[in-house]
């Protein structure tokens, strides 16, 4: 309270004392440049405060919430790529399915790409004889690039009693 108290006593002091100076010129020219005075030192002494004001670091501020957006950035970039490859997967593991499905054979694909979306390796789960497996791991390799030795084949147990 004490700087207020201060605040509010220079200021009324700057006033009185432009009151009296104003009060001991008679009218004319230089009353109005008294009066000009008297109007800057009331101003400065009013504003003087604000200099000592410390506003807090605008960089340190927003620093923070602008490393958050970067993460943020960061995590929709992962996620939208994350989502790419589980389309892209979904669409290959389709495409066999339906080629599969032109010779014959009912088979479970199961694709895998590399950090860009590329596919290097499939695993295939299902019954076939070696002459359909053939067909099918040649239109693979062919049609989407997967080596014949990057293809798993991975044969169902049925249980029987």
């Amino acid at each position: 309270m004490a700087p207020f108290r201060q605040y509010v006593l220079s200021l009324t002091a700057a006033a009185l004392l432009g009151g009296i100076l104003l009060s001991c010129v008679p009218e004319g020219s230089s009353r109005k440049i008294l009066r000009l005075v008297c109007g800057i030192l009331i101003t400065v002494t009013a504003l003087k405060p604000l200099r000592q004001l410390r506003l807090p670091d605008l960089d340190a501020l927003t620093g923070e919430y602008r490393q958050q957006a970067e993460a943020a950035v960061v995590t929709g970039q992962e996620m939208a790529r994350l989502e790419a490859q589980e389309g892209i997967r979904n669409d290959l593991e389709a495409y066999i399915l339906d080629k599969a499905a032109e010779l014959g054979l009912e088979i479970t694909p199961r694709v895998f790409l590399d950090e860009s979306g590329i596919p290097v390796s499939v695993r295939l789960e299902g019954e076939t004889s070696s002459g359909m497996r053939q067909r099918i791991q040649t239109i693979i390799t062919n049609d989407l690039g997967i080596p014949g030795e990057a293809q798993e084949w991975i044969t169902r147990k049925e249980n029987r009693p």
